[in-house]
């Protein structure tokens, strides 16, 4: 697995600049924000103090044939510090460039053993020449954390790294119309044992908007792009997959109070494998499906707002060779600013995820089909609460709630492996955490 470490040395000297601004008679941004000429450097530090109740995403009532827990639920206390320094160059309101550097230590009061770091570059961007305007999202993330749901590693972190990239390039025709292409990309690499499946996928778009009005457009757009699948640790060969589809929607403000983006319309799936077996060989097969997307914004009065966003998507299995997925989530959160300084907001929401999963079947060299996997159905359910308290423009700190509940009906013992352990498929679970986070910085 691609790994780099880059930003310690450099983000714990900001770290020790950005703790030493409290309790100084200077004026904070003398020290939290460098300026030179347009290019501005944010040395920023965050702290968070976490309590979970089950770390490993446990449940002790599954067992495997020796009626031993397959992976307990255990509770600890992890403290996560994080300096980070933000570059940006230009105005947020026109050309600009923002690239934040971020260096995460996890310490784990019960379990030091899983004491990790975690490095993470993210960068922002927007270009405006003419007609013409790009702009971009990418990020690169070094992980090494405890991960939940149908990625759960069991009693270690999850080693992984994270690239995304995307980038949109808009040419105006007109006042009313334009044209622009897009291309996405994202990566999913896991270490080397850890049994799941690593996936590479780039998209690209290509699409019109109509604009009736100044605020807000219909647009119509198509994609086409490519998934490959690579296994870890035992997994067999998984099929690569052609992604394709197309949408209509409509985005912008509304109203006054509205904002936002709707899109709907169809994708495909193409494996290359994956099949029954047939005459000793597994063909291709077609996984399509209706498609949507939104992402609303509600504006109930100067302190109130509801955020909404929803998505209805094909993917392909991190687990089991050739196999596919319909995928629904859900996300609400509603935010609440107190009284009239701005000081105190609460927000309270949570999401709720389905994932509809194919049969699979591993096959081996002769065409033999070796094991079955059931169609399952996997729901996520993570309601959440905070409470934010800022007393300053460079000083936040939050008190949050989070519960995770999975549920799976692909709860099974499905074998052993060849030094005779059993291989668990899935583990319901809940995940209660408390967090309080620090956050200095501009």
């Amino acid at each position: 697995m691609f790994k780099f470490r880059f930003t310690k040395p450099v983000l714990a000297a900001l770290a020790v600049a950005a703790s030493g601004t409290v309790g100084r008679a200077v004026d904070p941004e003398d020290l939290l924000v460098f300026r030179w000429a347009n290019l501005l450097l944010k040395p920023q530090l965050n702290s968070t103090a976490t309590y979970t109740d089950n770390l490993f995403s446990g449940n002790d009532d599954v067992v495997n044939l020796n009626n031993r827990i397959i992976r307990p639920q255990v509770d600890d206390f992890i403290w996560q510090v994080s300096p980070e320094l933000r570059l940006q160059y230009g105005q947020l309101a026109g050309n600009f460039i923002v690239v934040d550097l971020t260096y995460d230590q996890l310490m784990y009061l019960d379990h030091d053993y899983a004491n990790s770091h975690q490095e993470r570059v993210d960068v922002r961007s927007n270009f405006q020449r003419g007609k013409f305007t790009l702009t971009g999202t990418d990020g690169i993330h070094f992980l090494d954390s405890y991960q939940g749901g149908v990625q759960t590693a069991g009693l270690m972190p999850l080693e992984r790294t994270e690239i995304l990239l995307n980038h949109r390039l808009t040419f105006d025709l007109s006042e009313k119309t334009d044209i622009y292409g897009q291309i996405d990309y994202n990566s999913y690499d896991f270490a080397e044992d850890l049994e799941l499946y690593d996936q590479n996928t780039w998209m690209m778009y290509l699409g019109s908007t109509y604009k009736p009005k100044s605020k807000f457009g219909f647009f119509a757009e198509g994609k086409y792009g490519q998934t490959t699948v690579s296994p870890n640790g035992t997994l067999p060969p998984s099929p690569d997959q052609d992604v394709y589809g197309g949408f209509v929607g409509i985005r912008g403000n509304f109203t006054p109070k509205l904002s936002g983006s709707v899109k709907v319309g169809y994708e495909a799936r193409d494996f290359a494998s994956g099949a029954p077996v047939e005459n000793g060989e597994s063909p291709g097969y077609i996984k399509s499906s209706p498609a949507m997307a939104a992402s609303l914004v509600y504006a109930l009065g100067p302190k109130t707002a509801f955020n909404l966003s929803y998505d209805h998507f094909t993917g392909a299995s991190y687990q089991l060779a050739g196999q596919a997925y319909v995928f629904d989530r859900l996300d609400l959160l509603v935010s609440q600013a107190l009284g009239s300084g701005g000081v105190w907001a609460v927000s309270a929401g949570g999401g709720a995820s389905m994932g509809r999963f194919d049969e699979s079947r591993s096959v081996d060299s002769s065409g033999t089909v070796t094991a079955i996997f059931p169609k399952r159905t996997d729901l996520f359910f993570t309601p959440s609460a905070r409470l934010t308290f800022k007393p300053r423009s460079w000083l936040t700190a939050r008190l949050s709630y989070e519960f995770d509940r999975f549920n799976s009906d692909g709860v099974q013992i499905v074998g052993s492996d060849p030094n005779g352990i059993p291989q668990v498929y899935l583990i319901d679970y809940n995940n209660h955490r408390f967090m309080l986070q620090v956050a200095i910085g501009y």
